[in-house]
């Protein structure tokens, strides 16, 4: 009898190491099957609360366009992921959704990544990052300096055409913009000084608001004319060209509106030089900073 209980003690005690085992590596699988699952949602692109992760900057364009220092920017989403496209906005505030403000060639200009109902207590993403600095490159700038490097050959060659077209007189025509006089003949003209003029930084918000010119060369002339009466007088001139732009490939254009247009427009003096240049650069000078260039331009 005692061989026997002690028999059953025996079967009872493996019996338990079995059991104990077993329930170990139960346990053991399900830790591990937990730990599985986790792995599994990280790779998904979830965070540790549980969303999914989105990065709202790959495949963004941004684009900056317009005339430096006056850039406005724009963002082309199409690229990013759909869940991107239609949960995510972009701004140039980190409070609010705007495109506001102007930009400068050479400046890193940030960009805000902005959740919509980023509030939203039941929202189900987030954003791996929320803003990314932006350089503007690739833009043409108004010129604030006539620089020894810049390449002027084709605007010298227009103003030389422009001067033609306004002073190829016929004898008999009757020059209402110039005199209202009866024309006879003309010496050749002669060029006199060259100023460039430039917007002063403190006047830049006035451009195109109150002003129409950021920057303005003034190539001036006298001109000796004689009217079919034997009357001989002198006249002043100046040929100007208004918002200078040098683009991204070194080439230049102007225009008062368009730079493409390569447009000049001319002013006429009746009384000498020095009132040419008051009316029409030094009477500028509250707003403009004006240099006179040297007499290698001309």
């Amino acid at each position: 009898m005692k061989k026997t209980l002690k028999t059953l003690s025996v079967l009872l005690i493996i019996l338990c190491i079995f059991n104990l085992y077993g329930c170990a590596s139960e346990n053991e699988y399900i830790i591990n099957e937990r730990s599985n699952n986790k792995s599994d949602l990280s790779d998904s692109g979830a965070d540790s609360d549980g969303k999914i992760s989105l990065d709202p900057f790959e495949g963004l364009v941004v684009d900056f366009d317009g005339v430096s220092p006056f850039c406005t920017v724009s963002f082309n989403n199409s690229r990013c992921a759909e869940e991107v496209q239609l949960n995510v906005e972009y701004s140039t505030s980190p409070d609010t959704v705007t495109t506001d403000g102007t930009f400068s060639i050479g400046e890193d200009v940030t960009i805000y990544a902005l959740q919509k109902n980023q509030y939203d207590d039941t929202q189900e993403y987030s954003l791996t990052e929320t803003s990314k600095t932006y350089k503007v490159s690739d833009v043409p700038q108004y010129i604030t300096e006539i620089t020894s490097d810049m390449d002027l050959t084709q605007f010298k060659k227009q103003a030389n055409d422009y001067l033609e077209s306004i002073t190829a007189f016929k004898v008999g025509d009757y020059l209402y913009d110039w005199d209202c006089i009866t024309y006879k003949s003309n010496d050749t003209p002669n060029k006199n000084n060259t100023y460039f003029s430039v917007l002063k930084l403190n006047k830049y918000s006035k451009f195109s608001n109150e002003l129409d010119c950021f920057n303005s060369i003034n190539i001036t002339y006298s001109i000796k004319m004689t009217a079919k009466s034997e009357e001989t007088f002198n006249r002043y001139f100046t040929i100007i060209a208004k918002n200078i732009v040098q683009y991204p490939d070194g080439t230049i254009g102007w225009g008062k509106e368009d730079p493409a247009d390569l447009s000049f427009e001319h002013n006429i003096d009746w009384t000498n030089m020095d009132s040419l240049i008051n009316a029409n650069i030094t009477s500028n000078k509250a707003d403009y900073n004006v240099t006179e260039i040297s007499n290698d331009f001309k």
